[in-house]
């Protein structure tokens, strides 16, 4: 690796507006750097206001790629990159873990001969790799610590919620923006469809924003204590997750699975029905403000993450919460 440090940071995961995703990406990037000789640039394309153009200085980045464009496709989306990173000096580009950010970093990878790492939970840098990336593997069962090899330039998509967005109050407000203007002209095409299928999973946006979630694992053990669980969400306008073994028993669906192999959260509170805790489910929670664990067993391993326990049994507090 270099000694300078140069992280791109794609923060056009939202068409034409600047999410909360980008912002933990560039928040995560600032944190990496080790010195002012490390520079942090953000990509945006596509039709943005000048107010979301400058935000991204306010959580760290040094320098703005730019290119305005309307109506943007995926293939469009890709060459573009392509063209604003070719023959640059490139430690790393973070992608956000979406259906366009994984499309694009596949991409450039190939174009780039770079290492990819997808889905990252956890970045590191280290001075004889460069940067390690922990990541689920092995159907969630362990956490993998990942290093690229034999590669100058690495690219990762991270999930989302898995790093907090944190403005730089010391920061610059202003930097450089560099500007690239495309003609519009005929390109060879970098992505072949292969085939097509509709994905009738519906991620919860909800949830993502959710301040009070209820979350339920294995141990409500029935149909009756779930209903009771739906029933205090609308009381108390709360959002339900679940462990991964709450959605193999069919008491959640799978996009409202919490952890490695699910999605990470940042609730005010997370109040944990008979979840016993295992680091599988709980790493999807690192950034939760409150964890509220309610369970039988003494010995349930979320105990030693919660703020507050509860040892008893969920059904009874549950009832006791509705009829308050």
């Amino acid at each position: 690796m270099d000694n300078v440090k140069n992280i791109y940071v794609v923060c056009s995961e939202d068409k034409d507006f600047v999410s909360k995703h980008s912002y933990q990406l560039l928040s995560k990037a600032n944190l990496m750097k080790r010195d002012h000789s490390d520079k942090i640039i953000g990509i945006l394309i596509g039709n943005y206001d000048d107010e979301q153009i400058h935000s991204l200085f306010h959580y760290g980045a040094d320098e703005i790629l730019l290119c305005r464009q309307e109506d943007i496709d995926l293939e469009r989306f890709i060459m573009i990159l392509k063209e604003m990173l070719n023959e640059r000096s490139i430690s790393l580009i973070m992608f956000p873990a979406t259906l366009w950010g994984r499309g694009s970093a596949s991409a450039l990878a190939v174009f780039l001969s770079a290492g990819l790492v997808a889905d990252c939970i956890e970045i590191e840098t280290c001075i004889s790799h460069g940067f390690v990336y922990s990541r689920a593997a092995l159907s969630s069962t362990v956490l993998a610590k990942i290093i690229c090899k034999n590669t100058k330039t690495e690219l990762c998509t991270v999930k989302k919620n898995v790093f907090q967005a944190m403005p730089d109050l010391e920061h610059k407000k202003t930097g450089c923006i560099h500007e690239l203007t495309l003609k519009k002209r005929n390109e060879e095409k970098s992505v072949h469809i292969i085939r097509k299928e509709i994905n009738n999973m519906k991620q919860s946006n909800a949830l993502d924003r959710a301040k009070l979630v209820f979350g339920i694992g294995r141990g409500i053990k029935s149909s009756i204590n779930l209903k009771m669980i739906q029933q205090l969400a609308l009381k108390y306008n709360a959002q339900i997750a679940g462990t991964r073994a709450a959605i193999e028993e069919g008491f959640v669906h799978k996009n409202m699975q919490v952890g490695q192999s699910g999605i990470s959260i940042s609730p005010m509170i997370y109040i944990a029905f008979g979840i016993s805790g295992a680091s599988q489910h709980m790493v999807g929670l690192k950034n939760a403000k409150r964890i509220v664990a309610v369970n039988t067993d003494p010995n349930a391993p979320i105990f030693e993450y919660a703020d507050y326990i509860v040892k008893e049994d969920c059904a009874l507090i549950m009832k006791q919460m509705l009829e308050s």
